[in-house]
């Protein structure tokens, strides 16, 4: 039940430079902008200042892989799963959103009832964590994909030639 929280600017349309993008031999050359070093400094000090509060319950930076990655860590580290919809995000490609390395941005659990103070910092409440260990993405309410965190598991212990033949 409690909420997860994407900190920071999202843009689905820059997968330049991405692991997901060169995965697929699409090294691109739009980079994802982490924007001006001001509004990315307010956004981690917000990020520190609520961390100090134990405002949250984990967090995790969005890096390589991206968002979809980091939910996979989080089930796969609790033993939880994860609900999010992407209705909530801004509008764009779906891969982008979910495998796009948002520089400067994180995920956040926050306790289901709190409320986080980030009035100058762009953040979305994506969904929230569920008891079953798997991950499902909506939009709009529609289940879009699922599946379960050690089928998941299963396959990022391979070898990537395992996976991709």
């Amino acid at each position: 039940g409690n909420k997860i929280v994407l900190v920071g600017r999202a843009d689905p349309a820059h997968l330049g430079g991405s692991v997901y993008a060169d995965s697929f031999a699409q090294r691109g050359d739009r980079l994802f902008d982490a924007y001006d070093g001001a509004s990315i400094r307010e956004q981690w000090d917000a990020l520190l200042h609520l961390h100090r509060q134990g405002a949250y319950v984990s967090g995790s930076a969005i890096a390589e892989g991206g968002l979809l990655l980091r939910l996979f860590e989080a089930s796969y580290g609790s033993g939880l799963g994860a609900r999010i919809d992407l209705e909530i995000l801004v509008p764009g490609r779906r891969d982008g959103l979910l495998f796009g390395e948002f520089i400067g941005s994180a995920l956040l659990e926050v306790a289901s009832g709190s409320e986080l103070s980030l009035a100058n910092v762009p953040h979305y409440v994506l969904g929230e964590v569920t008891e079953e260990p798997r991950l499902m993405i909506t939009e709009g309410g529609r289940t879009i994909w699922q599946d379960f965190t050690d089928s998941l598991a299963a396959v990022w212990s391979k070898t990537f030639r395992e996976v991709v033949e």
